[in-house]
């Protein structure tokens, strides 16, 4: 019968020590919400963790997903989702800045290196199949990662 107990207590300590470790872990993200219905049931989570992140100021509305921080370039891209074409739109493009793009699959295998890009791109994704994709784009030694859904 002691036994009995003991593995009682054990399970016990156990499932506080996992509550514990959950809580903890939900206060060490910085910024974590919920979105409830009308009748108080939970429809969504938002959780904002802090990481080396490039990307800072990204907005999406109607396809269209626009970065402001990448050196100073204004960078749009649309269609998102795409059917296949995507345009790359970087505004305040120096002469001198080199510009460069990858895409490459969720595995992290490289699908297209393009360099010497311009101001306005078009890339042509229409042979890949149905995925999502990242999309990489370097300007001088900076990078920032795209999330690209192809229909």
């Amino acid at each position: 019968m002691p036994i009995k107990n003991g593995c009682r207590s054990y399970k016990f300590y156990l499932t506080i020590l996992i509550l514990f470790l959950c809580q903890l872990s939900a206060f060490s993200s910085n910024d974590l919400t919920f979105t409830y219905d009308a009748s108080g049931n939970r429809i969504s989570r938002t959780s904002a963790v802090e990481r080396n992140a490039k990307i800072t100021d990204q907005n999406q509305q109607n396809g269209f997903v626009t970065d402001s921080t990448l050196t100073n370039n204004v960078i749009t891209i649309y269609p998102n989702p795409t059917a296949g074409h995507l345009a790359i739109d970087i505004k305040n493009l120096k002469e001198t800045q080199k510009v460069s793009l990858l895409v490459l699959d969720l595995k992290g295998q490289v699908l297209m290196n393009k360099s010497g890009l311009s101001a306005l791109t078009d890339l042509d994704i229409t042979s890949y199949p149905s995925a999502t994709y990242v999309l990489r784009i370097m300007i001088d030694k900076k990078d920032t990662e795209w999330k690209i859904i192809k229909k």
